[in-house]
Order: structure tokens, then sequence, then C-alpha cells
């Protein structure tokens, strides 16, 4: 009999712990070596099957390696790895998924972590030795002697307060994420993740608490193997969300940061964070462009001539990701049959970006494919990468004017000018203009940019029209705020392009690039106008709702996503008026309406459209219409007097 007992708590107290750990450990693996694109919740994971695998592991060593103070030492390095970073990992977990930032976790974390240490120091004071748990085939297995009632410190009761504590502690917050998730009423993937989470949440919190009193450890160890369950599926949920919103997202991010590049606007501080939100390297410094005309791939089998060019490029990215990393090479596409490829080079990488161009310029042209791939200097960050990729367009279409093949970076060409270098703040303050739909500053932007690429090409056509060609590309990438205007931008550009192809001469050259900007700056300037008349009819709406109280401009400018300061001046502008001027001007129409009505006093009136002061309000009001309210309200019903 006592065999039998012995061979159970074996069981219970090494072999269940062991076997968890490998499910947990297996898991972990898995989710370190997976390439799905990880959500914020799969790391909370990955360090959660980390330290519960730790937990696990120490119950084996603490009954294995020796008697007192061994034991001791390790179940007090378990609990406060129980309840100082498992149980708020798992609480900051549950909040995460719910996507609330709770001040109550935060207490309830830190609570935790409190009983984690309460645990340590009466468990170590009311511990003085242990005994032998059980003997199997020679080995023994050591257990802490804590006694209960053991004055002073009864360590036995605090310990088991600290555990009971944190299990309950547990169990409540998954009672809250489940009563949170019933009021919300949502579904999907967004209702699976979080009733995993708290589930699991719940069968731990409830297999500890019972485990706890009744001294059955392995309730716990083998509940683990349905908690981790629960809690794989709700980050498998969590990723399938994930994957499906950057589905739709990073389409639109790609068109941002390609908008940002083409426009020169790389300097901002949030196109790092961009490029992480799609995996990309903030360190991106080396922009490489190349177009795939349709005539070229005509060669090839199989698919349309789209499909070939589509081909063609994703070869390249390929290509370059036998010599880079996996977040080292980003791929755009730019329009026009145009690819951009952003590279992080530097430490050498320089020439390996070059092996590798040369190397798929070489395989293409062995199949019939000609290409002019041009390449822009690196730069010392992302933040000037507009420059590398301007420069490799500039390269690229270098190629295609002169006939050239192959690959050709912007520093080793020459400029045609005697030591002119190219007019890269002209063009910028003509794409500006353009972006802001500054109709008055358009036309002087465009001769200033002009006359500069004549002095830069020394009159060159064919120099002036690769500029101007390059200034499609960015005049294409301006960030215009509908889709209606961004079709009619692109048609034009199209005509624009041909009447461009046909020019031979530098004054036709600059009437259809003249006619270019016009067109579309009416367009933009016609399409802000709309807009700020949108938002201040917006935001009159918003004042006639609520004249009554306390309105903040700052409040306005939230609800319309406009800066405050942005705000005031669109407000001034459209109205004529200040904001301020506005609010008062409604309350007290409002007010002499209630005034003609009669039925309440001049006081009552104030507070009811919004005046802290019936004396401020008098004299606001005889400022606004020459007499007091009580005059106007005497004069408005007779029958009052």
């Amino acid at each position: 009999m006592m065999m039998v007992k012995d061979a159970a708590l074996f069981v219970s107290n090494v072999a269940i712990p062991v076997m968890s750990s490998l499910v947990f450990t297996v898991c972990l693996v898995y989710f370190l070596l997976s390439n799905v694109h990880h959500p914020a919740s799969l790391k909370f994971l990955r360090v959660f099957l980390f330290s519960f695998t730790a937990f696990l592991l120490g119950r084996p060593l603490q009954v294995l390696l020796g008697p007192y103070p061994l034991p001791l030492i390790i179940v007090n390095l378990r609990v406060f790895l129980l309840g100082g970073i498992i149980a708020p990992l798992v609480i900051f977990m549950s909040n995460f998924l719910w996507r609330r930032r709770s001040v109550l976790m935060v207490e309830l974390a830190l609570l935790c972590v409190s009983l984690s240490v309460l645990y340590v120091v009466f468990n170590t004071l009311g511990t003085r030795d242990s005994v032998v748990l059980f003997e199997v085939v020679g080995v023994r297995g050591y257990e802490n002697a804590t006694p209960f009632g053991a004055a002073p410190y009864y360590g036995r009761e605090f310990a088991l307060y600290a555990q009971i504590s944190i299990g309950a502690l547990l169990l409540y917050v998954s009672f809250l994420g489940l009563r949170n998730l019933w009021r919300s009423g949502e579904g999907g993937a967004y209702l699976k993740k979080n009733l995993m989470i708290n589930m699991g949440l719940a069968v731990f919190a409830l297999s500890f608490i019972i485990g706890s009193c009744l001294a059955q450890w392995w309730l716990y160890y083998t509940a683990s193997f349905l908690v981790v369950i629960f809690f794989v599926a709700a980050v498998g949920y969590d990723v399938q969300e994930t994957n499906f919103l950057r589905e739709k997202v990073v389409p639109l991010i790609e068109r941002e940061i390609t908008s940002r590049i083409l426009v020169g606007e790389s300097e901002s501080k949030d196109l790092p964070q961009f490029l992480r939100l799609l995996s990309a390297s903030a360190e991106l410094n080396t922009a490489v462009v190349m177009r795939v005309h349709v005539s070229d791939v005509s060669s090839l089998r199989g698919g349309g001539d789209l499909e070939k060019g589509d081909r063609i490029s994703s070869r390249l990215e390929r290509e370059l990701r036998r010599y880079f990393l996996e977040d080292e090479v980003l791929v755009l596409h730019v329009g026009n049959h145009r690819n951009a490829i952003l590279v992080k080079t530097g430490e050498g990488k320089t020439a390996l970006l070059r092996e590798a161009l040369e190397g798929f310029y070489r395989t293409s042209s062995r199949e019939g494919v000609h290409l002019v791939i041009g390449v822009g200097r690196p730069k010392e960050s992302v933040c000037r990468i507009a420059t590398s990729f301007q420069e490799a367009v500039y390269a690229q279409q270098y190629g295609e004017v002169h006939h050239l093949e192959g690959v050709i970076e912007y520093e080793n060409l020459v400029d045609p000018g005697d030591g002119e270098a190219f007019p890269a703040s002209e063009k910028e303050s003509l794409v500006s203009s353009i972006k802001l739909g500054h109709l008055g500053s358009l036309e002087e932007a465009f001769g200033n940019y002009f006359t500069a690429v004549r002095r830069w090409s020394l009159d060159n056509p064919e120099w002036i029209r690769a500029a101007l060609y390059e200034l499609v590309g960015s005049v294409a990438g301006i960030p215009v705020l509908s889709s209606r205007i961004k079709a009619r931008i692109y048609g034009h550009l199209l005509s624009w392009g041909v009447e461009l192809q046909r020019a031979e001469d530098i004054d036709s050259m600059c009437r259809t690039g003249l006619e270019l900007v016009r067109t579309i700056g009416s367009w933009v300037s016609d399409h802000y106008r709309q807009k700020s008349s949108s938002l201040v009819d917006r935001a009159r709406s918003y004042v006639e709702a609520r004249f009554d109280r306390d309105i903040d401009y700052k409040e306005v400018a939230r609800s319309l996503n406009i800066s405050p300061s942005y705000f005031l001046h669109l407000f001034k502008r459209e109205t004529g008026r200040t904001f301020g001027e506005y609010i008062t001007s409604v309350r007290v129409e409002r007010a002499k309406e209630l005034l003609r009505e009669g039925r309440l006093n001049v006081t009552e009136v104030a507070f009811r459209v919004g005046f802290k002061s019936s004396n401020y309000f008098s004299y606001v009001f005889k400022r606004y219409e020459g007499v007091s309210p009580t005059a106007y309200r005497r004069r408005a019903t007779p029958s009052s007097t």
C-alpha cells in the first residue's frame, strides 16, 4: 500500500509536471519559429509559455534536489514566478485582448505581486525543516515541513492565504473579462479569442484554489494541459484577426509610404512606424527603381504581358532576398510598370546589392528581357530615402533616354550641367504648391523649376524631358484626399505623358507641364475649399446642439479630426468671425427666442443658453442687441409689462 502511495505521489509531483512542461515547451518552440505576422498577444504568450514551463519544471526540482533548505528556496522562487510574473502577465494579456486600458487590471497585477512577496516572507519564516514525501526505486522526494498553527509567524496559514488569494484574483479577472465580453455584444474572432483566454484563466484559477486548499498540487498541473489549449486558441484567433486586418491595412500603408517617397516627404517621423507595420526595417536607406516594359516580356512564356511583368518583379525580389534579410527589402509598386525596391545597405552590403542586381540582369537578358535598373545612392537614414528614390528614377530614366541597359548607378552618372546641381529645392517647392492647392504661387513655382531645369540641362531637350517625367512621378504620388480626384489626376497624367512624348521643342514641353500643374492645382484647391466648407458646417451643427454647455474648441477640432490651431484659422477664414464670437451669437439668438416666449426670467434664460452669470449675460446681450435683456423682453412682449 505504501508503494502505491509513493508511486502516486511520484506521478503527481514529478511525472505530470514534466509532461505538462514538455507540452508547453513544444508550443513555445512552435511559436518561436512560426512565420506568422506576430501580433503583440503572441509576445505575451511566448513569455507566458516560458515562465509557466519554468514554474512546472520547478516542482520536480523542488522535491528531487534534496532536503531543506533547497525545497524552500525553490518553492519560494516558483510562487514568486507565479504571482509576480505569470499572474500579472495573464492579467495584462487578458486586458490587451480586450483592447482597453484599465487601471483596475494594473492594481490587480500589483496585488498579485504583493501576495507572492507575502508568501515568500511567511513561508520562509514558518519553515525550518523538510520531510520525505515519497521514495520510489531509491529516489527520494522531499517536501517542506511547514506546520499549521506554528506561532508566532503562522507561515502555513499565510502561505495558504496568499496562494488562494492569487487564485481568487485570477478568477475575478476572468469574471470581469467574460462579463465585459457579454456586454460588448461583439462576435467573430474578437469574441472567440477573449472567450478562450478568460476560460483558460478561470480553469487555472479554480484548479489552483482547489489544489491549494486540498494540498493536491497535481490538480493544477493536470489542468495546465487545458489551460495551454485555451491560451493557444486565443492567440490563434488573435493571429487570424490580425492577418485579416493586415490584408486590409497593408495596401493602404504601402500606398502611404509610396506617396511620401514620391513627393519627397520621407523625413516624416512616422515613416519608420509605417515600415515596422509592414515588418520592414526602419533602416532602409537605398532605393532601386526598375521599369518593366510590356514589350520587354513578350518573349516569356505563359500568361499575359502584365502577368509576365509581375513575374519579373517577383523574381527580382526573390533574388534580393538571397543576399539580404527578410526585413531588409521592401518592394513598392509606384505605377507605370515601375517598381521601387527599398534596401538596407551599408557594412559592405552595397557591393552585395550591385552583385545581386547585375546577376538578375544577366539572367533576364538570356531570356530576352532587356531591363534598365536605376540605383540611388545610400543615405544615412530612412528619412532621406526619398532622395535616393529620386536619384534611382533619374538613373533609370537616364538609361531609357540614352538607350542603355543593365544596372545604372546614380553616383556614376555625370550631370550634363557644368557643375549645376539638379533643382531639387525648386521641384519640392512646386510639388508643395500643387499639394496644398496654392494657385497664386503655382505658376511662379513652375517657372522657377523649369528655368532651373533648363539651366541644369544646358537646354538639352532629352534631359528636360527626363526631368519632367520625374516630376510626373512626384505629382502622381501626391496624397490627394478624394479617390475621384485621384482618378482624374491619373487620367490626366496619361494624356499629359503622351503630349510630353510628342513635344519636340522646349517651349511645348513648358506649356504641357504648366497645363498639368494648373489643372491639378485647381482640382486640389476646389477639393480643399469644399472640404473646408463641410468642416465649418459640422462645427456649426456641433455648437447648435451643445450651446447650453461649455464648449472647448479643442474638443470640436478633435471631433473633426483636425488640429485645434488649424480649426480656429479655418473657422475665421470661412465665417469672418472667431469661434468664440460664433458661440456667443448662437447663445444670444437662442436667448432672444426665450425672452420673447416670456416664460423664464432673465437669470433662468442666462443659464439655459450656457452663461454662468446673469450679469455677464446682460452685458453681452446689450453689447450685441443694444438693449438689456429686460428691455428686449418688454419690447418684444408688451403684455409682460
